[in-house]
């Protein structure tokens, strides 16, 4: 997933990836990818090498109605909806006078300058909801429901009531439920294997499997069931060869 941004203003870009990048740290979601471009020509130039990384669905283009070069804003949409007719598309620009001419386009919203931070927020919010809620599970945590990113889990451990949820970024989320239901938000999830009772890990993050415990990419030892060593390692080396062969993130 990619955040495109066209904005020849630096001012007006920082500010919109500033909010863009609060908001995502707020909502608890892995940072995507964020392009700039500052003419609409540079852009419409490398949209044909974008399918390769999985279409125009999977990316968000924030577009500046007035922008310098041959292109305008307007016009470069027109060439991305050529190209990806389910892209979405956020027009940006600082004279609501365009609006009209943005969403003849269909455009997905509306921006005027300055941005109000709600508003990216929503706009974000349903980006994501529409295109990435199967990268995302749901807990409970402080009594208020989070989404929580499924390649950021490293590992997840039972500790009396209490999932401890270990995360890429070093923080840990608690969440109170049954390690069954837990693990049965991940069963569709070729990459986490139960290790040990009450303890699931992510191969993501496995460095070496051995008799005496899964030892993961920041140096930890999560404990192995004996009788169940030789059935992880073997899934482990096949998701491994899996991943290779058809190129799994």
């Amino acid at each position: 997933m990619r955040i495109i941004i066209l904005e020849d203003s630096d001012s007006d870009y920082r500010l919109l990836k500033s909010i863009i990048d609060e908001c995502i740290g707020k909502m608890n979601l892995a940072p995507p990818e964020t392009v700039r471009y500052t003419d609409g020509t540079a852009l419409v130039r490398e949209i044909s090498s974008w399918h390769e990384h999985g279409g125009g669905g999977s990316y968000l283009f924030f577009l500046d109605i007035v922008v310098p070069g041959e292109l305008s804003g307007v016009e470069t949409a027109h060439r991305i909806r050529d190209k990806y007719e389910s892209a979405h598309i956020v027009f940006t620009t600082s004279n609501k006078e365009y609006a009209l001419d943005g969403f003849r386009v269909h455009a997905d919203d509306y921006l005027v300058k300055p941005y109000d931070a709600k508003d990216v927020t929503a706009i974000l919010g349903k980006f994501f909801e529409e295109n990435v809620a199967s990268a995302y599970i749901s807990v409970l945590s402080d009594r208020v429901e989070i989404p929580v990113c499924v390649r950021k889990i490293k590992y997840a451990e039972m500790q009396g009531h209490i999932i401890n949820i270990a995360m890429s970024d070093g923080k840990t989320i608690q969440t109170y439920m049954s390690f069954e239901k837990f693990v049965s938000l991940l069963s569709d999830r070729p990459c986490f294997e139960q290790c040990y009772r009450g303890i699931i890990v992510s191969f993501d993050y496995v460095e070496q499997i051995t008799a005496e415990g899964v030892r993961i990419s920041t140096g930890q030892l999560l404990p192995i069931s004996r009788n169940k060593y030789s059935e992880i390692r073997d899934k482990y080396c096949n998701y491994l060869i899996r991943k290779t062969r058809e190129g799994v993130n």
